[in-house]
C-alpha cells in the first residue's frame, strides 16, 4: 500500500494530504478542490490531525490521482 492512500468501501480510496504543521495556503486548497472534483467524489474531509482527505477515488483513477497530487505540489502522508 502507498503511504497516504487509505482504502474505503466499494473499492474506493482516500488520499490523505499533509499541510505544513496543519496549515494550508489558499492556493493549496484550490488545487485540492480541483483534484477532488476531477478524481474524487467532490467531498473533502478535514481530519483531527490537521490533514485533509480527498475521498472517493476509484481504483482505476488511483495512479493518475496520485500523480496529479504530486504535480500540484501537495504531499501525501
Amino acid at each position: 500500500m502507498i503511504f497516504g492512500v487509505l482504502p474505503q468501501k466499494k473499492n474506493q480510496y482516500a488520499l490523505r494530504i499533509l499541510g505544513n504543521c496543519g496549515e494550508f495556503t489558499s492556493e493549496e486548497l484550490l488545487r485540492l478542490s480541483e483534484l477532488t472534483a476531477k478524481f474524487g467524489n467532490g467531498k473533502i474531509t478535514a481530519t483531527s490531525r490537521g490533514t485533509f482527505e480527498l475521498n472517493g477515488v476509484s481504483e482505476s483513477e488511483l495512479e493518475p490521482s496520485i500523480e496529479a497530487v504530486q504535480a500540484a505540489k501537495l504531499r501525501l502522508g
